[in-house]
């Protein structure tokens, strides 16, 4: 699982950090990208799945680190060039301008143009009302897909259990011989 994220003010960096939290608890090997550092151009068609964390800045317009990405996406025409790719959006916005969330749209849309498998409709994140409640919506419908999809999930959690403590706790009933290691100073 590739997460990509194109951000303005960093919440949708925010939120790929959470989903890959917890993708990589329900046993994904996630990857997260931002969108100006990611290689979309050599990288995108190989991937199997991926996230995007797109969001718009004013009216519909891709933010400055994905402005590149955007225009890369419009220019592309093979009608299968992503036909191996299951993918999902959730767009981040505000519903005071008209063009709301319209950078995760117009990804979507090009991407199922493109021959990509959409796993599950765009998720809409309004930062004018609540944001994070929109995401953890979407965030719990997309583990409920992806999750059936790859049969990963909820029932593989994933804990970390090759952690040994460097020291351990002896309770020793006899005590005689036994120095603690330290003394109360007396008067």
């Amino acid at each position: 699982m590739t997460i990509i994220f194109g951000t303005q003010t960093g919440n949708a960096e925010e939120f790929a950090e959470i989903l890959g939290k917890e993708a990589k608890k329900r046993g994904y090997k996630p990857s997260i990208q931002d969108i100006e550092e990611y290689n979309y151009e050599d990288d995108l068609e190989k991937e199997s799945f991926a996230v995007f964390l797109m969001a718009t800045f004013g009216e519909g317009e891709p933010t400055d680190s994905a402005q590149g990405f955007d225009g890369w996406l419009k220019k592309l025409d093979q009608r299968d060039m992503f036909k191996q790719l299951d993918f999902a959006v959730f767009a981040l916005g505000n519903k005071q301008y008209e063009q709301f969330c319209e950078m995760g749209k117009r990804t979507d849309r090009r991407i199922v143009k493109l021959g990509g498998n959409r796993l599950i409709d765009v998720g809409l994140g309004d930062d004018d009302d609540s944001i994070e409640d929109d995401f953890n919506e979407w965030k719990a419908a997309f583990f409920t897909a992806a999750d059936k999809k790859f049969q990963l999930g909820a029932n593989n959690i994933v804990t970390d259990d090759s952690y040994t403590p460097e020291w351990s706790v002896k309770i020793v009933e006899d005590a005689a011989g036994y120095s603690p290691g330290y003394s109360p100073a007396t008067d």
